[in-house]
């Protein structure tokens, strides 16, 4: 979803764009002294979060998320649903069959002044703090017709608490679609 011809203009004059994210709601935008379209950082102080891993000595933080050992960053809206998935991934049947979490939180860059019209990722999950990776251990579990029931078990948990997924052949892509009242 590319940006209005307003608010292209808005950006190349030096001002916010707002998008419209379903779940976390408006999102501004700035181009930022490359003209690389970005989060506005504002937005990423009062939004971002360092969620509390209970388990974070036993999981690994996937280097995307900024790094071996750096924190897991979330959508404050959703950290507490997101703790409470994270606690139960870290029960003995999970475990050992997960390598690493993250990233949640990775907002790169979302395209350039030359490219505002052209469909930037401004909607992309991980972008705005809505998303989560599970690495799972060496077996391709996720592509599986009947995948083990492990398995099935934390797609449940994550889906319960009111993620959607989808399965890659080494990992699970989780993305919060709606947030819960504790969350708020």
């Amino acid at each position: 979803m590319g940006v209005t011809e307003a608010e292209a203009q808005s950006l190349l004059d030096g001002k916010m764009a707002m998008i419209q994210n379903p779940v976390v709601g408006a999102v501004p935008l700035r181009l930022d002294s490359s003209q690389r379209l970005v989060l506005d950082d504002s937005w990423i102080r009062d939004n971002i979060v360092t969620v509390d891993i209970a388990a974070s000595n036993k999981f690994s933080i996937n280097p995307g998320a900024g790094g071996s050992g750096s924190p897991l960053r979330f959508w404050k809206g959703a950290s507490v649903t997101l703790q409470e998935a994270l606690r139960k991934l870290a029960s003995p049947e999970f475990f050992d069959k997960v390598k690493s979490v993250g990233p949640g939180f990775n907002p790169g860059v979302l395209g350039s002044a030359s490219s505002l019209k052209n469909s930037p990722d401004l909607n992309g999950s991980h972008r705005i703090g809505i998303a989560l990776d599970l690495r799972l251990e060496a077996n391709s579990y996720a592509t599986m017709k009947d995948p083990p029931a492990w398995l099935r078990e934390l797609i449940t948990i994550f889906v319960g608490l009111g993620f959607q997924v989808q399965t890659f052949p080494d990992m699970l892509h989780f993305e919060i679609v709606k947030a819960e009242a504790k969350d708020k």
